[in-house]
């Protein structure tokens, strides 16, 4: 008992550390980009301004998100008293890793095989890793969702499940609220009520979905009450159509409703096809449950599918807001794990995955090798450290090839943590030594905006011409740290500032008449992310 005990707290630990290890080697130092730099200056003017209910752009706040994930951030800043990118992503990275930790803690009571896979499973799954390693808030709702679900599972009387006494079930649901506004609180709530309504019927779901929607009414009514102490009524309507209304009706993006179910193929890889193939599998066992594991994964699959179909309601999708959907995939797809012996169909797909996961090590030595013809031919200047990865790739194909020497079927079976631990770490290896240098190099923007900067005259703002203050211009400015607030403007003839620089994108300028074109000289020219954007000054 004193042992399996001691495991059980070793693994737990373990688990944690070398995850966030994992999720922040070589992120200090690194730009942040693209969507991460709306996040980062929500960070960067908290620690100027001090905390506020809703985080603030250009000193103005903004209606779309609560403040407590940039509050987050701001505490992990205080050491070092500035924003740094470590500290920017430490908040995605220790909900990852506390993800994980609660994924072992769900199916140690099982089997430590399976609880051990499904961790390292995670490390295949390519928006679960990237995520971690990213300023990004929907980790976080991942982990309030596992959470919500792990504080259902874990009561042993349908009675105590619905008491709302239970600390360790109001809270996630709160935070996710505080955290990403209602939809932090409607997706664990549904998890929730489809796990109370596989295990106990309609009757208690209803009960539980009456109490949360309680909940969820006086939070709202916390969260327009502070918006209206932030900046009045014209602010409170404003996050109403940000966080619900546009939500729902916003359908610009003109993805199908069907998109999520498509793209977790590649998103959500490897966990969604073997997540899948164990649906396809064992569906009959799912349907009618006869032990407490069938339960589970059944759960794991309505789950799965609340979320995605839910998600597929309101117009705006995008593939990152399905993250909480990540548990339920990885346990579902650890399964074949799971006492492969008494199964002869798991042992025939077990050698099949073990087959693909040996043979990573050497596919990503090739992958490495077309980075660097296709950067090469294209003459892209990437930051890749391809010698470094070159070499940890050399030595887990040694290991791969070892084991394809000695029985590789018998051996995948008997050690399965050591085969699917040299896929984990070659795909860790080319992700974290080639994927995101290469598209750190091609989004950053600290170059071109210190080189415009150490031209630009003292004392003078940049004014940003005809541009989203919610695109590019954030990259810009989060990078520029500029000692004023930058203008936005869309005509040169309300402009009131002397010797101004200005900023628009080439699209923009291109579109401009010849007469506006002749009264202007090109300073510089550069990109902002994907877009190339140039920088003019008025004639005297």
């Amino acid at each position: 008992m004193h042992n399996s005990r001691f495991s059980y707290y070793r693994d737990t630990v373990l688990i944690f550390i070398i995850s966030l290890v994992a999720f922040t080697y070589g992120v200090f130092g690194r730009e942040l980009i693209g969507f991460e730099t709306r996040f980062g200056l929500f960070a960067k003017e908290m620690l100027n301004n001090g905390p506020s209910w809703f985080p603030t752009t250009y000193g103005m706040p903004y209606p779309d998100y609560p403040g407590l994930h940039t509050a987050l951030i701001y505490l992990f800043s205080l050491p070092w008293g500035h924003l740094t990118t470590l500290s920017a992503i430490l908040p995605s990275a220790i909900a990852c890793s506390v993800t994980l930790v609660l994924i072992y803690k769900l199916l140690i009571r099982y089997d430590r095989t399976w609880a051990l896979v499904s961790v390292l499973l995670s490390g295949l799954t390519f928006q679960c890793l990237d995520s971690a390693r990213s300023l990004t808030m929907d980790p976080l709702v991942m982990l309030v969702s596992l959470w919500a679900f792990y504080a259902i599972y874990d009561k042993t009387l349908p009675e105590r499940w619905l008491s709302w006494r239970t600390f360790g079930l109001s809270l996630p649901l709160i935070l996710g609220f505080a955290i990403r506004g209602p939809i932090g609180l409607v997706i664990p709530a549904g998890i929730v009520c489809v796990s109370v309504s596989s295990q106990a019927g309609l009757k208690q779901a209803r009960a539980f979905a009456l109490k949360a929607g309680a909940l969820f009414i006086v939070l709202l009514m916390l969260l327009l009450l502070a918006a209206y102490h932030t900046a009045g009524l014209p602010f409170v309507k404003k996050v109403l159509q940000m966080q619900i209304v546009g939500r729902m009706t916003d359908n610009s993006h003109h993805y199908p409703f069907w998109a999520y179910f498509t793209d977790a193929f590649a998103n959500y890889a490897l966990s969604f096809e073997l997540a899948l193939a164990t649906v396809l599998c064992f569906g009959a066992k799912l349907l009618k449950p006869t032990t407490p594991v069938y339960h589970l994964l059944r759960q794991c699959v309505l789950w799965i599918l609340i979320v995605m179909i839910g998600m597929s309601i309101p117009g705006v999708r995008k593939i990152r807001y399905i993250m909480p959907i990540v548990p339920a995939l990885l346990i579902l797809a650890g399964f074949w794990w799971y006492q492969p012996s008494q199964n002869t169909l798991k042992i025939r797909v077990l050698q099949g995955v073990n087959s693909l996961f040996l043979s990573l090590p050497f596919l990503s030595v090739v992958l490495i090798s077309a980075f660097i013809v296709v950067t090469h031919l294209k003459g892209l200047d990437v930051n890749a450290h391809y010698f470094s990865g070159y070499f940890l790739l050399t030595l887990l194909s040694c290991g791969s090839a070892y084991i394809l020497f000695h029985h590789p079927k018998a051996y995948g079976l008997a050690k399965p943590l050591r085969v699917l631990g040299l896929a984990v770490l070659s795909f860790w290896v080319v992700l974290v030594f080639v994927i995101s240098p290469v598209n750190v190099s091609l989004n950053r923007v600290e170059p071109f905006v210190k080189h415009v900067l150490s031209q630009l005259p003292a004392d003078q703002p940049m004014v940003f011409f005809d541009m989203d203050p919610d695109g590019e211009a954030l990259q810009f400015v989060l990078a520029a740290d500029l000692p004023t607030l930058p203008l936005f403007v869309h005509s040169l003839a309300g402009v009131q500032v002397q010797h101004a620089w200005f900023i628009t994108t080439d699209a923009v300028f291109a579109a401009q008449s010849v007469e506006f074109k002749n009264n202007v000289i090109m300073v510089d020219k550069g990109r902002l992310g994907h877009r190339k954007v140039v920088v003019f000054c008025l004639k005297p």
